[in-house]
């Protein structure tokens, strides 16, 4: 992993919430990169993987699904699992177009 990446522990109960705090931490200047469930504390959180960018930086907005959902035309950039509201999700994300 090199210096320009960070985790962040990211605690939701369904994709939308999930969604939001990506979005929150990539107006930052960082871009999600990936999500991996891992025990902190003696309890199961999804540590999400982030790489940082130039100041001022953000990337096309993400947004997360449940796998099977992704909106027709829609490329996954992501695909993984997610612990939502205690349970394993799988999960796809995908990026506005529109924004820069």
């Amino acid at each position: 992993m090199s210096d320009s990446t960070f985790f962040v522990e990211v605690v939701r109960d369904d994709v939308d919430g999930y969604t939001n705090r990506v979005q929150d931490e990539e107006a930052g200047a960082s871009k999600f990169v990936d999500n991996a469930i891992r025990e902190l504390d003696g309890r199961l959180v999804n540590l999400a993987t982030f790489e940082e960018l130039a100041p001022g930086q953000v990337p096309p907005r993400p947004t997360f699904v449940k796998l099977g959902q992704l909106p027709a035309g829609r490329t996954a950039q992501w695909t993984g699992v997610l612990l939502l509201g205690g349970s394993n999700t799988a999960a796809q994300m995908f990026r506005d177009e529109e924004s820069a």
